[in-house]
């Protein structure tokens, strides 16, 4: 009988202390949870400033290029630029304003703080080195055909059906009469080429 108490002891001694090895393992495991979680927190924190900082630079950015133009330091006439976004921001007609006549032709990208030229720009620029640029004139059509012709004061393409009635308001004015065709000058043969569709 006497080993039978102490072996119960024994359990009963054993058993408290599985016990409360799993009760110190619960609270390490749940301090662990809690933990990894609040540093998830910090992280998913820090993760979303650094994009709102990078989304305001990427606005600053496309906001500097547009405005680029119109700072005193810049050394073109503003006049002069034509926007075409991609892949350059602008090309630069200068003199076209003032001279009526094109001294130069550039294409220009207006880049902030550490910002590069992507490939693509680069390999324009390597076009424009190597003299791999040229001018295209395209006409379209059979010069005696006509296009287009005004009714009512609005230009309508030959062949769309649309009643009169539609198209003039109170106190319209008469519809203008046909200018003159455009008369193309050639190109020159180095330069240009001319292609009729």
């Amino acid at each position: 009988m006497g080993f039978g108490k102490r072996s119960y002891k024994g359990d009963q001694r054993e058993l408290r202390h599985r016990e409360v090895t799993l009760e110190r393992d619960a609270h390490n495991r749940v301090r662990q949870i809690l933990k990894s979680k609040t540093e998830l927190q910090s992280m998913i924190r820090a993760e979303r400033k650094a994009a709102i900082k990078s989304s305001r630079a990427t606005l600053l950015g496309k906001l500097m290029e547009r405005i680029a133009p119109c700072f005193i330091t810049f050394a073109y006439d503003p006049r002069d630029m034509r926007c075409i976004s991609d892949p350059f921001d602008y090309v630069l007609f200068d003199g076209l304003t003032i001279d009526r006549r094109v001294k130069q032709i550039a294409f220009i990208e207006v880049k902030c703080g550490r910002g590069s030229l992507s490939p693509v720009q680069r390999s324009v620029r390597e076009a424009v080195d190597k003299h791999r640029v040229f001018t295209e004139v395209w006409t379209v059509g059979d010069p005696e055909i006509q296009l287009c012709g005004f009714r009512g004061g609005w230009l309508i393409p030959v062949g769309l059906t649309v009643s009169y009635q539609a198209l003039t308001f109170p106190h319209s004015p008469r519809p203008p009469t046909r200018p003159a065709p455009r008369t193309h000058t050639q190109p020159r043969p180095h330069s240009s080429t001319t292609f009729r569709m």
